[in-house]
């Protein structure tokens, strides 16, 4: 029974989430069991990659630049994400990246936005 109710909940994830999309890449920046997840539970945490310009650290003020363009991406994320449901869990000031909590009604946004390369969940690994 447990196997066929994970299973639906796929499929329904699946349905909603390609209506969600629309036409285009569905999953190329949010992993499906993600969104499976954040149905399941309600929300899921996860770090989202920001596209940030190259910027390079050696030059001049370069590492100034580069916090600059960290703390925009990271700023213009969030003003998009406005209306949804989310709450940051970390930010980062020197990498890409920002540690949300969202809930489903945020993917669609998250999947659109020109300013997210990718996400993956937020959880503890075990050393490597």
């Amino acid at each position: 029974m447990c196997s066929v109710q994970h299973s639906c909940r796929y499929w329904l994830a699946l349905i909603c989430l390609s209506g969600v999309m629309g036409g285009g890449t569905v999953w190329a920046k949010i992993p499906l069991r993600l969104y499976v997840e954040a149905m399941e539970r309600g929300s899921v945490r996860v770090i989202v990659h920001l596209r940030v310009e190259s910027v390079s650290e050696e030059q001049p003020g370069g590492a100034e630049r580069r916090w600059e363009a960290i703390v925009q991406a990271r700023e213009a994320l969030l003003r998009e994400l406005a209306s949804t449901s989310y709450r940051v869990t970390r930010v980062y000031d020197t990498i890409p990246f920002v540690a949300l909590e969202v809930w489903p009604d945020a993917w669609r946004v998250i999947e659109r936005s020109a300013l997210v390369i990718g996400v993956e969940e937020d959880k503890l690994r075990s050393p490597q």
